[in-house]
């Protein structure tokens, strides 16, 4: 195949399916550069359901256990280990591929460090296992651990598109990710997700999951973040309203749930009313809070209506920017009996 033409070596590439190319990559570097040149040509993407980590295997129906060995990329780790010098590869567990919640049920030595891959109905009907479960070292110690991890993650990043993601005990880590990928300006180190879920837990940095949220997820739909028994207490949460207000050409949509401080509301009022630029602002956000809260509505509040349904009270209206009035988001309120606000829905008004 070496002797043949660029071009007929991409008809015979154009055969192959998306786990057939992978599976060429593999054989050696020139095929590996060649695939990637014209990945827009071939196969690109697949898409799959579900994106998770540490899953409980017995739980699943059918599954194949993907674990790579030593020698698996081996040809990419010559070309990387003159980048990677020896001072940054991690030890005593200072660079987790994960990050996790260190009291949960599974603390750093207990957790599966597996990448759970189900797939798409479509793509059943091969007859082949529902889940990919993808084995990768949670603390590796080696270069060739490094090269396996950064390989195995390039493959979700450039071919792989999800219709959810959930991502609860545990996220990536941000730091390994930069690590692995900052020299590759090849791969934009980012996993395409439509509707990716996490349940951050208080053990684990919130600057961190939305680090990880920010620089290594593209949405395409909506964010929801389930605050779960945990509220949010954390003092660090600057970074969560700025990708409220900041992020807003890269998510459609953000749903927070399991809220108990209404400080967010009166911070999100604050940026629509004040703010010189709300170009970069979400628009459709929703707010959802785990015990009813009480709140004054804001002064600025215009086009008040008040509508019962089923029992259930709600209060629309409308802000506007003091800089710009034609930029207006709308609001509803659902609201109990006494008054308590149960969760609140902000959209961009189209001029």
């Amino acid at each position: 195949m070496y002797s043949l033409p660029t071009e007929a070596k991409l008809d015979v590439l154009k055969c192959l399916n998306f786990n057939q190319l992978t599976s060429f990559k593999l054989t050696n570097f020139y095929f590996l550069n060649l695939i990637k040149k014209y990945e827009g040509e071939l196969c690109f993407r697949m898409k799959f359901k579900k994106l998770s980590i540490n899953v409980n295997l017995q739980e699943l129906d059918s599954y194949k256990i993907i674990e790579p060995k030593p020698g698996f990329v081996k040809y990419i780790l010559n070309d990387k280990r003159k980048k990677w010098k020896a001072p940054i590869v991690p030890r005593h567990r200072s660079f987790p591929l994960l990050l996790f919640d260190i009291f949960s049920e599974n603390d750093g030595n207990s957790l599966n460090s597996v990448v759970c891959i189900e797939r798409t109905f479509d793509n059943l009907l091969d007859n082949e296992a529902r889940y990919y479960i993808l084995k990768l070292p949670i603390f590796p110690r080696s270069f060739e651990e490094l090269a396996i991890i950064r390989y195995c993650l390039g493959q979700l990043f450039t071919n792989s598109v999800f219709e959810y993601a959930l991502f609860d005990e545990a996220v990536f880590n941000p730091e390994l990710i930069n690590l692995l990928f900052n020299d590759d300006k090849t791969i934009s180190p980012k996993f395409h997700i439509q509707k990716p879920n996490l349940f951050p837990k208080r053990f684990v940095s919130f600057n961190n999951i939305l680090k990880f949220v920010s620089n290594h997820l593209t949405i395409s739909d909506c964010l929801t973040i389930n605050f779960g028994n945990n509220g949010l207490y954390w003092t660090d949460n600057s970074n969560l309203l700025d990708i409220i207000t900041m992020k807003g050409y890269d998510l459609p949509k953000i749903l927070l749930r399991n809220l108990k401080l209404e400080w967010l509301y009166y911070d999100i009022v604050k940026h629509i009313t004040k703010s010189k630029d709300c170009s970069q602002m979400v628009s459709n956000i929703s707010l959802q809070f785990s015990w009813p809260l009480k709140f004054e509505l804001s002064e600025r509040a215009e086009n008040v209506e008040i509508k019962q349904l089923n029992g259930v009270k709600y209060t629309k209206y409308q802000i506007a920017n003091i800089h710009n009035p034609k930029i207006r988001f709308s609001f509803c309120n659902e609201e109990g009996k006494d008054g308590s606000v149960l969760s609140v829905k902000i959209k961009k008004m189209k001029v």
